[in-house]
């Protein structure tokens, strides 16, 4: 008899490998409805289905054959950090940098000072998200700001961004 087979003052021990094989044969014994496997017959039915779908990168070319730019902070990154990347709606990415809240158009950054009755926050950026309409939340270091981007109104949608 093994020290782990020995009950204790009212308790019982199984053998560990014991355990996983009952725990195991008592959740396969169950009863599987219908239904259960009809659910799990398509779910794998539109997996696989979907997964030549999927879009990706072209297996017959290498990475470098792919366009792509660098921006730094020698050609116009403020900052030398960038600790977060969002993308709203309206096409802009948003980067949280070393040099707070920076705007990206495709060709060149304007760093945004978040503002709360026409006076700047003052405070660094902590984090940015989007909520569900697509605009922009700002965290700082004791305020979370809400950033309405024009696409949010269907109005806004059909102007074109202002000039910076």
């Amino acid at each position: 008899m093994q020290p782990f087979d020995r009950p204790r003052l009212g308790r019982t021990r199984v053998r560990p490998d014991a355990w996983a094989a009952s725990h195991v044969w008592a959740v396969l014994r169950r009863p599987i409805s219908f239904g259960t496997i009809i659910r799990a017959g398509t779910l794998l039915a539109i997996l696989l289905c979907s997964a030549g779908l999927t879009p990706g990168l072209d297996r017959d070319k290498n990475i470098d054959q792919y366009g792509h730019d660098t921006w730094t902070s020698q050609n116009g990154l403020p900052g030398e950090a960038v600790y977060q990347i969002l993308q709203t709606p309206d096409g802009y990415l948003w980067l949280r940098t070393s040099a707070g809240l920076v705007r990206f158009d495709g060709v060149r950054f304007v760093v945004v000072e978040p503002v709360i009755d026409n006076k700047p926050v003052g405070e660094p950026v902590r984090a940015i998200c989007k909520n569900p309409d697509g605009n922009l939340l700002i965290r700082t270091t004791s305020r979370t700001i809400l950033l309405r981007l024009p696409t949010s109104c269907p109005a806004a949608r059909r102007r074109h961004p202002q000039p910076l």
